[in-house]
């Protein structure tokens, strides 16, 4: 507003008068500058009226309204400054995340920001100089409006609604705002969007689910491991395995892995190791000792017409001398079990083709039939070759190699594993006192002597040395001489007849020993023919060595 200074109705009166007259007319707005007592200059602002008669040329009057300049510059500022605070509200009103809304005290909504138009979907046209309770009759919001309710309550009020144009679930908020005689002037509403909020809140619920039941999982996992290790334990103990060295408690870990799953298990190692004894296991700590048995073939001591009808069996009349009932093979009798193929590197390559095939297709057929017969059988092959020594050479397919080498476990010969030959010294001790009715024992002294031997025939050979020692005796306890007498004989009888003096490498001991052993066929054999014969290889090869070596004959 402007004050309002001073009015003068003047009439004029004289030529000076009408001067002042002319002056106005021509300035019709001027400022005016004048001493005040105190000499202090102050300006004035004038604006004139002109009042005429009836008659258009004649004026009666004008009149003059004086404005103190001073006062209206304090004005402007404050106006500038009413500006710049509208401005710097309206950069916080909008820079809300939250939705807000602004009704006056009849309930009509005057202002809302960007963030409820995301939120409700519509933009300020559609809402603001509307009634906040019309959001609740168009069907916008599913609840009253908290504006109204806090208006006629006078009271902060919150809810949970949802949208119904958008399906979000929001909280809203109305908070009244009272004037000095304690009415509601304004409501200011805020509306938060939490449907990603309730999402979080189910994702973290279902988290927590989860969590428990991994706890739950861990504590059931450690309570099972608990009682596979237990079983294990028992196990071992009824097959009767013994693990002291560091060597055969990393095998029967591998053991145990393999109990758990139905993968095919190709078990390596000398002759006597007890790979036999490993399948056994697997086999009793599986699944399957619930539900087959344990059967055993050796591939290298069936001949060969006989091992395809033991392996597959034959219908009745498949050939002559066949049984007139037919036989199942020992995939049929294995069913739900599992089949040890014992010695598998002496299989004959064209059984090795029919068991490849067998073990890819999960069927047989036996001999003689013209339909297969499924079979659901846990596959363990062992051997003493070096079975990959046997695919390079080609007398093992190479296929069959890596359908039977899924898991593979290599046991250690006996004088690998030196901690294991007490116990099982004990162990067989233990066994022939009583099948032979007997109380007798070995010197301390003769248990250095066990665990220096070689022991080529692995556990094995031990055992048997035992027996044997146990029955030849007369004595309570066997004295360490006749045990050292007995280990004598028995490296006598498997004394090598070449002789390793130094390391060198494999190749060159290799060449040295061929030109040894074909120098001396020479000597003994008139011809190159029975030098090959001798020594069991072709007759080119000799000619190609001689050549190789320089050897004269």
């Amino acid at each position: 507003m402007v004050e309002l200074i001073s009015i003068y109705m003047i009439k004029p009166r004289n030529h000076f008068d009408y001067l002042l007259f002319l002056l106005w007319i021509m300035c019709y707005n001027y400022c005016v500058f004048f001493v005040c007592p105190g000499n202090s200059e102050r300006g004035l602002h004038c604006s004139q009226i002109k009042m005429q008669s009836c008659l258009p040329t004649c004026i009666n009057g004008w009149s003059a309204v004086f404005q103190d300049i001073m006062k209206m510059d304090n004005i402007w500022d404050k106006f500038a400054s009413v500006q710049q605070l509208y401005r710097e509200l309206n950069a916080i009103i909008e820079s809300s995340f939250d939705g807000l809304m602004i009704t006056d005290s009849k309930g009509r909504i005057i202002r809302i920001n960007q963030a409820l138009a995301r939120i409700c979907g519509l933009d300020a046209s559609h809402i603001e100089g509307k009634y906040a309770n019309n959001l609740f009759k168009n069907g916008i919001i599913l609840c009253e409006s908290i504006a109204v309710k806090a208006l006629k309550e006078k009271r902060t009020v919150t809810s949970m609604q949802k949208l119904n144009n958008n399906d979000k679930e929001v909280m809203v908020t109305g908070n009244p705002i009272f004037d000095e005689q304690g009415n509601v002037t304004r409501v200011v509403t805020n509306i938060r969007d939490i449907t990603e909020l309730n999402r979080l809140k189910e994702e973290v619920t279902e988290l927590n689910r989860l969590k428990e039941e991994v706890k739950v999982s861990k504590l059931l996992a450690t309570r099972y491991q608990a009682e596979v290790t237990n079983f294990m334990a028992e196990c071992l103990r009824k097959d009767k395995i013994i693990a002291e060295s560091p060597g055969m408690v990393k095998t029967l870990n591998l053991v145990v892995k393999a109990a758990r799953t139905d993968a095919t298990v190709l078990i390596l190692g000398e002759s006597g190791v007890g790979k036999e004894v490993i399948a056994r296991v697997i086999h009793n700590a599986s699944q399957r000792l619930c539900t087959g048995g344990f059967i055993k073939i050796n591939c290298g001591a069936i001949p060969e017409n006989l091992l395809e009808s033991e392996l597959f069996g034959y219908e009745p009349g498949a050939f002559t001398g066949a049984n007139p009932k037919g036989k199942p093979g020992m995939f049929e009798i294995a069913n739900h079990g599992t089949l040890l193929l014992d010695e598998i590197g002496d299989l004959p390559l064209n059984l090795q083709v029919k068991l490849l095939r067998i073990l890819q297709e999960q069927e047989v057929y036996r001999i003689g039939a013209t339909r297969s017969n499924k079979f659901d059988v846990r596959i363990i092959a062992s051997t003493n070759r070096n079975i990959e020594e046997q695919v390079q050479e080609g007398s093992f397919r190479e296929d069959l190699f890596y359908r039977l080498n899924v898991l593979s476990i290599e046991v250690p010969p006996l004088r690998k594993r030196k901690e294991d030959i007490l116990p099982l010294a004990k162990q067989f001790i233990s066994l022939y006192n009583e099948k032979y009715g007997v109380e007798r024992r070995i010197a301390p002294q003769a248990i250095p002597i066990l665990e220096e031997y070689n022991w080529p025939g692995n556990v094995r050979e031990l055992q048997n040395v035992l027996e044997r020692l146990l029955v030849m005796s007369d004595e309570e306890v066997i004295p360490a001489a006749q045990v050292q007498n007995e280990l004598t004989k028995i490296r006598a009888k498997y004394k090598s007849p070449v002789s390793v003096n130094e390391l060198i490498p494999l190749k060159d001991a290799k060449e040295i020993l061929e030109k040894q052993l074909i120098s001396m066929a020479f000597d003994c054999c008139p011809s190159t023919r029975k030098v090959a014969e001798v020594l069991g290889i072709d007759h080119s090869n000799i000619i190609r060595k001689t050549a190789k070596y320089g050897i004269k004959r």
